[in-house]
């Protein structure tokens, strides 16, 4: 006779069956697990192993079409399911996830699929594209490239472009982009990428977001930017979309951020310094009532 499990410790035991790849051990151990379900010795909570956050009820209502509440025994598969996906992403095993897409109809999930871009697991990833993700799904993130933008990593935003992602993309409401955030947190040749790819940076705010840059990437990126986008650099936030429109310039948002070198860069350049945003201020106005002396003193000289 079988020793009564232990949940939380047969729990990471599946968990690393599912990211080695050991397929056959793990469907034994799911075997085992599914045979306790209807055993009424334990409740729920404890059999899963670990306590279901908000976004495993999110992955169990995409799997099942419909709202879930934590009373359901025929549901707790799915929480496992679940974690088990996320384990399988991050180990590339591409034979775990094929099974439980194929055969236990787990769907693909947010998590899984920006799991497998940051490990790289890139052969997942394909099999994810064959059971219908949509690449440019306009997540309330923003498509999955934003996310992979902001984290600077050039070789998952260059297998997402080689497989149809657009660089245009943006979230559901059309105020988060992929473009912004390239140039807020990418390199230059992440930004050549992006742009032998169509991205257009003059239909988005690059050139607002690199002027908060304080790295020391931060000019180089806005020379980019002016020199080989050709974005204008009096270009004014969301003018590409009037709906939008913000009326801040590069020049605003790095006083904004105490970006003292790209403010003096960008004067350099000839940014007007007599623009106002949307609450009728100039950049010096911003440095002034911020209490920024150095930029205050840059503005000054330039103007004077």
């Amino acid at each position: 006779m079988e020793e009564p499990l232990d949940p939380t410790q047969f729990f990471h035991e599946m968990e690393n069956s599912a990211q080695e790849g050991h397929l056959d051990l793990l469907k034994k151990q799911l075997a085992r697990w599914e045979a306790g379900i209807a055993g009424d010795s334990i409740t729920q909570p404890d059999y899963l192993g670990f306590k279901p956050t908000p976004q495993d009820f999110e992955n169990v209502e995409r799997a099942l079409g419909h709202s879930v509440m934590f009373d359901d025994h025929v549901e707790l598969i799915y929480f496992m399911l679940g974690r088990l996906m996320k384990k399988a992403s991050r180990g590339n095993s591409v034979d775990v996830v094929k099974y439980l897409m194929d055969e236990r109809k787990s769907p693909v999930t947010f998590p899984a699929v920006l799991i497998s871009l940051i490990a790289q697991s890139f052969d997942v990833l394909e099999v994810f594209l064959a059971h219908g993700w949509d690449i440019n799904e306009p997540l309330k993130y923003g498509p999955i490239l934003r996310l992979l933008a902001k984290s600077g990593k050039e070789a998952p935003i260059r297998w997402c472009l080689e497989h149809g992602a657009d660089p245009q993309g943006c979230d559901d409401k059309g105020h988060r982009d992929v473009l912004s955030e390239a140039g807020k947190y990418c390199t230059v040749e992440i930004l050549r990428l992006l742009a032998g790819y169509g991205a257009d940076f003059s239909r988005s705010n690059a050139l607002l977001r690199a002027a908060e840059r304080t790295d020391k990437d931060a000019v180089k990126i806005l020379e980019w930017l002016l020199d080989e986008a050709k974005v204008p650099i009096n270009h004014v936030e969301f003018e590409y979309d009037p709906e939008k429109s913000g009326m801040r310039t590069a020049l605003h948002c790095a006083v904004e951020h105490g970006a003292a070198e790209c403010v003096r860069y960008l004067l350099q350049r000839g940014i007007d310094v007599n623009l106002k945003n949307m609450c009728g201020r100039t950049a010096r106005d911003i440095a002034q009532r911020m209490g920024r002396t150095e930029i205050l003193e840059t503005l000054d000289a330039n103007m004077g």
